[in-house]
């Protein structure tokens, strides 16, 4: 069984070492179940989203049938903004630039 438990992290830069401090949430890297444990955090994005979301490892795109260009420009700022709400609530942050 994984205990994620008193954990400590700091930063190593050209020789210069941060104070430890304490890792209160997270996934440890390189573990084997990190990629299950950000798919069950990540579960709950979907839900409420007007747009078909794709969402592969750790990256998530949305996609929208356009039959009305003004339509599907609201339905996908709605799901934008939904989506901030949920990774503020979770304090999670995209990437917007990656893809």
């Amino acid at each position: 069984m994984l205990i994620l438990i008193c954990r400590y992290q700091r930063v190593v830069l050209n020789g210069k070492k941060s104070e430890w401090k304490r890792v209160n949430a997270g996934v440890p890297q390189g573990s084997n179940l990190g990629h299950l444990f950000f798919l069950i955090y990540i579960n709950d994005l979907p839900v409420n989203l007007e747009s078909k979301p794709k969402i592969f490892a750790d990256d998530a795109s949305l996609f929208s049938l356009v039959l009305d260009q003004l339509l599907s420009l609201e339905a996908l700022n709605r799901d934008l903004s939904r989506i901030s709400e949920w990774a503020r609530k979770w304090k999670m942050s995209f990437n917007p630039d990656r893809t």
